[in-house]
Formats: structure tokens, C-alpha cells, sequence
């Protein structure tokens, strides 16, 4: 604004002076070189113009071509202004008076160069260093221009660039501006168009007064400007060093082109769509401060607070404390996977869906700096929705740091932190949070898609990982959780009713009312009808005590208490290979109001997450059984096995003839053609269940099978 006014002042002096005195002394070979020698003195830069200035008394006025200010040195511009004409008309009488009353004042193609440094220098500061300041008349004060009014002063076609020395370069073209000045003392107003980095643009500038902002540094200045789509308008008083204090209202529906023509390009296609900020706004060139009860629109957050946008750093900073409607985190995070979104909305076809190895975008979160305090009713992640939040978030070159001290998830409460390095090609993450009375089936399906859990509970989650893809951030997952649930269910399988079958079974076992035949097939149909989408496992208590290690999960405690059965169990969970191997051992009353008993036979969960295989695990079964009569027989044979001894160990001791003959007699004798005379009788006669019996249970101790026994036959 300083330079506009020197530039003004030098121009009307030479309007006088061409006028009054140089038509009568100076012969016109001479003209130029003397005004290019006044204007260079006066400006402190070299000054030249095309041929001497054409000058007319009747009417009063003043034409200049080829008017060209050199650049300060050290500045790259090949000029600071260059002007193709001028044409100045001025009335004589208030010359003569010393004012200045300006009839018309025409630039044609004005062309201004303004650069600055990253140290503050500027080209535009006009004047030299070495000259000493004027000396004042402690009587009249400094000496000005009494006045200057302003009649039809244009800018026709004029070209502005702006180089901020970083490498950034703003550039205004087709600029055709109106000025309207009656008097220093009155309000200077402009009003114009021109093509603001590419984009059509309008300005209303209204500046009160230019003798207070030349004389103080201090003005009030309206504006309202349009680029594109974009409306900026203000009230502010302007003070030193292009300070400022007002009001401001910033309409952006196109957020995306206003920070692309400020120089700075948005890598995430998501997000940084629109922005409203509406209050009371103070700073300078470098620092934004919106105050108490500025009203925020961001993409879909809204609220209310105090905001401060520092420009100075290597990536726009934000700080403040705001209070929003809602904090929809979307856009700029990775998206979740269709097959996800479909798994939770419970429309997947395929079952659990594959960990994605699509590498993962963070580069939003680069985009800016912050240090928050939010208060929000919601935060909306890709995979989570959370209720009533208080977070305080800090982001630093992609280095995240959130606490949340009030966090209302899925029916419960919460706290925690979580912290991320999401530079470079491997991000990090940790994450350290508990959570109280929790719809933990609503949460577990939300994040991982599970369906089959109910519940409500407890929650404490401590993980680290890193990678960059879902897939490889699940293999690095490191840490520990605990939950405890109450009066919840596992939906498509009943394990009460497998434990509290098997256990009818057992007992039929022992008394001799199932054949040990078909054991197998038994068990095979209690765990069929005991799956299914009618079936659950009611439960009014489960306790999980995790360890995770590079994804693969251990369980130090697993325990489920149900209506008429308690189990516990160990095992483990291959997340990266979505696999599990689950043993569970249950206590329960084969019938209603019968005391608890253990059931030798555990339930095993097995398989994949998309084809899990729960079952009854019968070995023990047919080991206890098999035992049980081997001893009994053996016992009648005169040898006897003493409770807890090893019967492998004490047949070992006997011969092998022996064996077969106190086992029944069952010598093996050739016949004629040299075959085994016993084994022809068994391959005629069928086994008696009591057989089978024994011959699975001598299987089991001595690690062999009926089929092991069929392929030793064959050979």
C-alpha cells in the first residue's frame, strides 16, 4: 500500500511540475533526461522512459510511455513496475494551490513486479539507505501534499506477480481496477476484476483514510473479495507491519482450488472440500487468530471456539480449542475394505474377509500441523463410530499424539491414547485403552466384522504394531487385552449343549447302553445339531486374558460360565493366517438341578475363521474307556496294573507270545500254506464291540490305529 501511494505521490509532483514550470525552462531534448534524473533521485531506483513526456497546459495534463522502475539488487525481476502509457489530467488552479485534483488518471498495462525474501527483505521498499532524512520545519511540521482528489483513475489490463522467495509465485493478470479518492481525508475505495492464479476474481477495497495509514501506519480497511467460488469479506484496522484486528466471514465450497492457488497441492483425493470460519480475527502475514465464538465449518465438522492458523512453519500449524457437532475422520484416513463395510452391515458373501495388502495412504495427515483440544458428540472412523468425545490431538510432520479423556463407545465409557509415526514406508502405531460396560458384540463387529458375539463388558486393550498395509500391520500386531463380559452369547453354536451331550454320552460309555463303535459318529452328530443360525451359547460370564506376539494370539485365561455348565480352556489365534486351535474343557450337570461334573472329553475350535471346526475331542474318551478294560482283562490274565501305571510299559515287560496268549490264547499259528491261521479267523469274524474296544485303546497307548493295523496287514 506504501509503494502505491509513493508511486501516486511521484507521479502528481511530476504532473506539477511538467505543468507549471518545465513547458517554460526546459527545452524538450532535455525533458527526459531531468525527469528520469528527478524520479530515479526521488525513488531511490533508476528510473526510464520512452521519450520525453508529452505535456499540455489547456487542458492540464501529462502523457508518459515506456515508464520502467528497475528492481532492487539482489531481486531476479527485470523490474520492479513498467508502465506501456500513462495519461495524467490534473486542474491547474488547485495545483498552483497545492493540492492535487486529478481529472483523469489512465495506466495502461501496468506491470508490477514485487518479490520478498525469506528474511524480510522486500523489493518494494522504495528509497535508499545512505540518505540522510529530511529535515523537518519545527514550525510546518514535514512537508506533503496538502491534498489529492481523485477523478476517473484507472488500471486497464495491468499484470501483478508476487515471488514470497520459497519458490511460490502468485500472479494476478487482466487486472482493469476503478480508484476513487475525493480526499486524503476521506476513504480511498477500489473496485475491480482480474484472473487471480487462474481463477476469475473480484475486489471491493475500501481503506479509511490514506492521510491516517501514510502519516499513523494505522487504518480501517473493508474487503471483500471473490475468487472463484470462494467469498472472503472483512473489517479490520490495519496497524504496523501489515498487522490486523476485526472481523472476518470466509465462504470456501471450493477449498481444494483456494489451497492449490496459495501453492500448497492436496495429495489425499479424500477431504479439504469446503470451509466456513465466521468471528473476530487478529495476526499479521503469518498468524491467523479467530477468537472466542468463532463459528467453524470443515468438510462435515462444525462448531464453535478459538482457532489460530500459523503460516510460517514448513506446514500450516492449527491450534486452538473447539467444540463440534460431530468429527467425521474419513476422509482423511485409509477407507475400509468393501468386503469389510459388507461384513459389517452383515451382507458378506464369503464369510470373514482377507487382510487387505493395498498399501495405506496417511498423506493427509501431513497436510497440516496441529495441537487441539476437541470436544465433539461423535467421532466417525472408517471401521468405528464413537460417541461424547474429549480429545486432545497433536500432529507434527505425521507424528500423531491423542489423548482421549472421555470417549463413549458403543453403550460404555472409555480412556486412552493413541500414538503414530506415519512417515516413511513403515508407520507405526500404539494404542493403550480401557473401556467399561461396553456393547462389546456391537464394537467387535464394527472393527473386525465378527457377528457371532453378544454381550456387554469390560475392555482393556494395550497394542503396538507397524506396517503398511492392513495385512501387514495384523502380522506386526504386538501387546495384550482382557475382556469380561456378562449375560452375553456366542451366536451359530451351542457349546452347552455339546458339553452337556457329551456328557450323556460319557455316561452311556461306561454303562454299556452305546457301543464304542460309534463313538465317532456320536460325537459328529452332537456338534452338527448343535450348530447353526438358530443356535447360541448363552453365557452370564466370559474372561479372556490375551497375549499377542507378530499377531499370533495366546490366551492365558479363557473362561465361560453358562446355565448349566463351566468351561475353561487355552489356545491359540493365527490372525495373520486367520487361524485358531482351541481347547476347552467343561464342567456340567448332565440334567437339570444334578451337580457339576467334569467331562473327560474337551471341546476343541479349530479350523479357519471362515470355516471353524467345533467338536467334541474323543481320544480321551477311548483312552479312559480302552484302559479301564485292558486293565480288567489283563488283571484276569494274573497281571495286574496299578493305578497310574504305565501299561505300555508293564506289557513291554511280557513277552510277545505271552501277550497274545493272556489276551485270549490268540498264538499265531501257520497252516499248511504258511498263512496265519488267526488272522484267516479274523479276517472271517467280525470284532465284538469289546474288541474294538481294545483294540482302539491298545491304539491309542501304544500310538497306533485300526487303519495302521489294516496297512501292516496289506504289507
Amino acid at each position: 500500500m506504501r509503494f502505491i501511494i509513493y508511486l501516486f505521490a511521484f507521479l502528481f509532483l511530476l504532473v506539477a511540475a511538467a505543468v507549471v514550470v518545465i513547458p517554460m525552462i526546459v527545452p524538450a531534448e532535455e525533458l527526459e533526461a531531468r525527469v528520469e534524473a528527478a524520479a530515479t533521485n526521488a525513488l531511490g531506483r533508476e528510473v526510464t522512459i520512452e521519450g520525453a513526456p508529452k505535456i499540455s497546459v489547456f487542458p492540464t495534463r501529462v502523457q508518459v510511455a515506456g515508464l520502467k522502475v528497475a528492481n532492487a539488487e539482489g531481486f531476479s525481476a527485470p523490474h520492479l513496475l513498467s508502465v506501456e502509457a500513462a495519461d495524467i489530467g490534473v486542474k491547474l488552479l488547485p495545483l498552483i494551490q497545492g493540492q492535487v485534483e486529478i481529472t483523469h488518471f489512465n495506466l495502461d498495462a501496468p506491470d508490477i513486479r514485487l518479490q520478498a525474501t525469506e528474511e524480510g527483505d522486500a523489493n518494494w521498499i522504495l528509497g535508499t539507505q545512505k540518505e540522510a532524512a529530511p529535515e523537518e520545519n519545527p514550525n510546518t511540521g514535514p512537508s506533503r501534499i496538502n491534498d489529492i482528489r481523485l477523478g476517473d483513475v484507472r488500471v486497464n489490463d495491468g499484470l501483478v506477480t508476487y515471488d514470497n522467495g520459497t519458490g511460490t509465485v502468485y500472479t494476478a493478470e487482466d487486472a482493469d481496477l476503478v480508484l476513487t479518492l475525493t480526499s486524503l481525508d476521506d476513504p480511498l475505495q477500489l473496485d475491480g476484476n482480474m484472473i487471480l492464479q487462474g481463477e476469475p476474481t473480484t475486489l471491493s477495497l475500501i481503506l479509511t483514510t490514506p492521510r491516517s495509514f501514510t502519516e499513523t501506519k494505522t487504518a480501517d480497511v473493508q474487503l471483500s473479495t471473490e475468487v472463484g467460488e470462494n467469498v472472503i469479506a472483512t473489517g479490520l484496522t490495519l496497524g504496523e507491519n501489515l498487522s490486523y484486528a476485526g472481523n472476518i466471514d470466509v465462504n470456501v465450497p471450493a477449498l481444494r482450488d483456494l489451497i492449490g492457488l496459495l501453492g500448497t497441492q492436496i495429495e489425499t483425493p479424500n477431504g479439504f472440500r469446503n470451509l466456513r470460519l465466521k468471528g473476530p480475527i487478529e495476526g499479521n502475514t503469518e498468524v491467523f487468530s479467530f477468537g472466542e465464538g468463532t463459528e467453524l465449518t470443515f468438510d462435515k465438522i462444525s462448531g464453535t471456539g478459538a482457532i489460530t492458523i500459523a503460516l510460517s512453519g514448513a506446514r500450516p500449524k492449527i491450534s486452538g480449542a473447539m467444540k463440534v457437532n460431530g468429527l467425521d475422520l474419513r476422509p482423511y484416513l485409509p477407507e475400509e475394505t468393501p468386503q469389510m463395510a459388507a461384513q459389517k452391515k452383515g451382507e458378506a458373501s464369503g464369510g470373514f474377509p482377507a487382510w487387505s495388502t493395498e498399501e495405506m495412504d496417511f498423506s493427509a495427515l501431513g497436510t497440516v500441523d496441529t495441537d487441539l483440544r476437541l470436544s465433539t458428540e461423535s467421532i466417525t472412523l472408517p471401521s468405528l463410530d464413537i460417541g461424547r468425545s474429549t480429545v486432545d490431538l497433536k500432529i507434527n510432520n505425521q507424528n500423531i499424539n491423542a489423548t482421549l479423556s472421555e470417549m463413549r463407545l458403543y453403550e460404555g465409557a472409555g480412556s486412552g491414547t493413541l500414538t503414530a509415526n506415519l512417515r516413511g514406508n513403515t508407520p507405526q502405531m500404539a494404542a493403550n485403552f480401557q473401556f467399561s460396560d461396553m456393547n462389546v458384540g456391537a464394537f467387535a463387529q464394527a472393527l473386525t466384522g465378527l457377528t457371532r458375539l453378544q454381550g456387554n463388558g469390560d475392555i482393556a486393550l494395550n497394542i503396538t504394531t507397524s506396517g503398511n498395509s492392513q495385512a501387514a500391520m495384523v502380522k506386526a500386531l504386538n501387546g495384550s487385552t482382557k475382556v469380561n463380559l456378562d449375560q452375553g452369547g456366542l451366536k451359530g453354536v451351542n457349546l452347552g449343549k455339546i458339553a452337556r451331550s457329551a456328557m450323556q454320552t460319557y455316561n452311556s460309555l461306561r454303562t454299556g447302553k452305546i457301543n464304542v463303535a460309534k463313538l465317532t459318529t456320536t460325537f459328529a452328530n452332537i456338534s452338527q445339531e448343535a450348530r447353526g443360525e438358530t443356535q447360541e451359547t448363552d453365557f452370564s460370564d466370559l474372561a479372556v486374558d490375551l497375549l499377542i506376539r507378530n499377531g499370533i494370539v495366546t490366551s492365558q485365561t479363557i473362561s465361560l460360565i453358562g446355565p448349566y455348565y463351566r468351561m475353561s480352556g487355552s489356545g491359540t489365534v493365527n490372525l495373520p493366517q486367520q487361524t485358531m486351535q482351541i481347547k476347552i474343557t467343561p464342567s456340567v450337570s448332565p440334567t437339570d438341578g444334578e451337580e457339576m461334573r467334569s467331562l473327560p472329553v474337551p471341546l476343541q475350535i479349530s479350523g479357519s475363521f471362515n470355516d471353524p471346526k467345533i467338536g467334541v475331542d474323543a481320544q480321551p474318551l477311548v483312552r479312559e474307556l480302552a484302559t479301564g478294560q485292558v486293565r480288567d482283562l489283563l488283571g484276569q490274565q494274573g497281571i495286574d496294573v496299578a493305578p497310574g501305571q504305565n501299561i505300555e510299559e508293564t506289557l513291554r515287560n511280557t513277552a510277545a507270545t505271552e501277550i497274545g496268549k493272556l489276551l485270549g490264547g490268540n498264538r499265531k499259528s501257520e497252516t499248511a500254506d504258511g498263512t496265519d491261521e488267526n488272522e484267516a479267523q479274523k479276517d472271517e469274524e467280525p470284532l465284538s464291540p469289546e474288541e474294538q474296544l481294545i483294540q482302539q485303546g491298545l491304539g491309542a497307548l501304544f500310538g497306533t490305529t485300526q487303519q495302521d493295523s489294516e496297512e501292516e496287514k496289506a504289507e
